[in-house]
């Protein structure tokens, strides 16, 4: 059954936290105010991530597994080795650390088919995040050629293209 009061979070805009209380009482209405606020965050972060980070391999897929007519993409398992495209299921890890060999940042992390995510950041753009630590030499190389294929689609004027390289150049030069 539908709840009829029920608003979907990724078409609302987000609220804002409420005043901390000075005292940190515990008790009083500027304190209770406060943690309704955060069960409410949590409550609309855990709803924006099962619906827009979970990843499933087979949405293309009719429940007998032919290929859905309506979708001309195939998927993610579209490829000679059937092995997913964006690399799920993913590795988990118990607890936030370096790894000692290539010095990469592994967030913490305990499902395989949900994107690395901050709440934080779930909740105020209230859409499908990916959250990576840009820490690496080879991680940045893949986020500028990410970046710059997407820039550089036909639908793209030449000097915008410009532009967002030069800004580039100027941001990345201080």
């Amino acid at each position: 059954a539908k709840d009829e009061n029920y608003l979907d979070p990724m078409e609302t805009l987000p609220e804002p936290p409420a005043a901390p209380c000075k005292r940190k009482c515990g008790a009083c209405k500027i304190c209770t105010t406060a943690n309704s606020w955060w069960s409410v965050f949590q409550r609309v972060v855990d709803d924006i991530v099962s619906r827009s980070n979970i990843h499933k391999c087979g949405t293309n897929k009719n429940r007998d597994g032919s290929q859905n007519k309506a979708r001309a993409y195939k998927g993610c398992l579209d490829n000679m080795w059937g092995k997913c495209k964006a690399r799920f299921p993913r590795p988990t890890f118990a607890h936030s650390e370096v790894d000692p060999v290539t010095g990469a940042l592994n967030l913490k992390k305990k499902e395989p088919w949900i994107n690395t995510f901050t709440p934080v950041v779930s909740y105020l753009f209230r859409c499908n995040t990916d959250i990576t630590s840009m820490r690496s030499g080879t991680a940045i190389r893949a986020v500028l050629m990410y970046v710059s294929d997407y820039i550089t689609k036909v639908s793209l004027k030449t000097h915008v293209v410009f532009d967002s390289v030069r800004a580039m150049f100027q941001k990345n030069s201080k």
